[in-house]
């Protein structure tokens, strides 16, 4: 948990920096549109935009192996009790077995 802190901390200064150093202005066009802003904010728009479309394209991925670890889950437990069931019934049949052998001598 801390290295995660420390990590994000680290990133927020090297990102402070980043901003301070990029102060320039760009101008950016599309169609008739047309956008004046420093580099470092039209990067860091564009890496935001980045991450949240990241994560939007993620989400199916991320339900998907939820259900299927959610299956195995439920077929070990089942495989389980299969396995403890079929324990005891080995355990059975070798006293059975043993029972028998008792009786033929």
């Amino acid at each position: 948990m801390y290295i995660l802190l420390v990590m994000i901390l680290v990133i927020a200064v090297i990102g402070v920096i980043f901003g301070i150093q990029n102060t320039a202005l760009v101008t950016l066009k599309l169609f008739s549109f047309k956008f004046e802003s420093s580099l470092a904010l039209i990067l860091l728009i564009f890496l935001g935009i980045g991450i949240i479309l990241t994560l939007i394209f993620s989400i199916p991925y991320y339900v998907k192996y939820k259900k299927k670890i959610s299956f195995l889950k439920k077929k070990i437990k089942e495989l389980e009790t299969k396995n403890r069931e079929l324990e005891e019934t080995k355990k059975s049949l070798e006293e059975s077995k043993k029972e028998i052998i008792q009786e033929e001598e």
